[in-house]
């Protein structure tokens, strides 16, 4: 499966999410997500998050035009219901499972 990177829009420096078209087996998209991560390994941005299938949700995303400014490009849209334009992703926020993981090791201390 074809893991894909979702980051900033302005070029920030992490990436935001990992995605894939489609709702997929989330053990699969897990194992697949980390093989892409290790591709990376002793690289500036080698993402070492140890993702879970927990991390894992199945979303709905539209892509919309980003502006005059910047033509050809879009934003992906996280939509509530199908319509025309509306595609189906399997996906991990990054930003959700570190914070998951935060407050794993902080409940883990506080016992």
């Amino acid at each position: 499966m074809k893991i894909q990177e979702a980051r900033e829009f302005e070029g920030g420096p992490g990436i935001l999410a990992y995605w894939t078209k489609g709702h997929v087996d989330p053990e699969q998209f897990v194992s697949d997500v980390l093989e892409h991560c290790d591709q990376d390994r002793g690289k500036e941005w080698y993402d070492e998050t140890p993702y879970t299938v927990d991390d894992v949700g199945h979303a709905l995303y539209r892509n919309v035009p980003a502006g005059r400014e910047f033509p050809g490009w879009h934003i992906m849209m996280e939509c509530s219901e199908r319509g025309r334009g509306v595609y189906p992703v399997t996906e991990i926020k990054c930003w959700e499972a570190r914070e998951r993981i935060w407050r794993e090791k902080k409940n883990s201390t506080d016992k």
